[in-house]
């Protein structure tokens, strides 16, 4: 009997003023994904009360993919997207890579480690349509 294959494990990470555009990407990926897609995101699936910093690293260390969703809030250095974006880019302890996938969500610069990715523009769309 064929087992059907583990879903994709997609984190997305956001800062928080952005939440309404995390809530928007999280449900097109879930909609478009069905059961092939994982979706974890941090105000939905993380314990209230629980140690945030190390759900974080375990929902990186366990994604396949990462969305970041970029905008002013989240390249502010003080925030833990800094250290969100920064550690999905490291390999994996097999040596493997997850995919980073970054999306503006205002018209920013990107980092300089994230600039080598394409990223899509969703800034100036009709948030319903992007």
């Amino acid at each position: 009997m064929n087992r059907a294959p583990d879903p994709v494990k997609v984190f997305v990470s956001y800062a928080g003023p952005d939440r309404a555009w995390a809530d928007r990407v999280v449900e097109a990926l879930e909609d478009a994904g069905g059961a092939e897609v994982s979706v974890t995101v941090s105000h939905r699936d993380f314990a209230v009360g629980g140690n945030a910093v190390l759900a974080m690293s375990r929902a990186v260390d366990a994604a396949d993919v990462v969305v970041v969703l970029l905008s002013r809030s989240y390249l502010e250095e003080q925030r833990y997207t800094t250290e969100e974006w920064t550690s999905a880019l490291m390999h994996r302890a097999d040596g493997s890579r997850r995919r980073v996938v970054p999306l503006r969500i205002d018209e920013v610069d990107a980092p300089a480690l994230l600039r080598v990715l394409t990223a899509q523009d969703l800034f100036g769309i009709d948030p319903d349509r992007a």
